[in-house]
């Protein structure tokens, strides 16, 4: 079964400090099943990504590997994501308490019916009032 990719599972995969067990097994999925992403996954990816090279965070190494990753991955980017940002991404955000960027993941779970691979509390925290299977 497909499933929704929050960017916090994703980028754990790159930083050398964020490596949980819970993360590696979501990667594994990726060879049977693809991941839905909100139409701004990319953008937040690449935001993370050049800061964290800018800071020092990473490597110009691990800047190159997290490319190569997020390039290759099998996602599926929802057209639908900026649609739904006036209505139910900005109810679930102000429900759950949640910023628009992580209301974007579980509107778009909710929507597909899909479950959620996050590392974020609140997400998750969220995802279980709103009767979101988690991954």
């Amino acid at each position: 079964m497909d499933f929704v990719l929050d960017a916090s599972v994703a980028l754990s995969w790159v930083f050398p400090d964020e490596k949980p067990e819970y993360s590696m097994r979501v990667r594994e999925r990726l060879r049977t099943e693809f991941a839905i992403v909100p139409g701004l996954w990319s953008l937040e990816l690449t935001n993370i990504v050049a800061l964290s090279l800018k800071k020092g965070r990473i490597t110009k190494a691990g800047f190159d590997e997290a490319l190569a990753l997020f390039t290759s991955i099998p996602v599926i980017s929802d057209e639908a994501t900026f649609r739904a940002a006036w209505g139910p991404t900005l109810l679930l955000a102000v429900d759950y308490g949640l910023t628009a960027y992580d209301a974007v993941y579980l509107e778009l779970a909710q929507r597909r019916k899909l479950p959620l691979a996050t590392l974020d509390d609140d997400l998750r925290k969220a995802a279980k009032k709103a009767k979101v299977k988690l991954i």
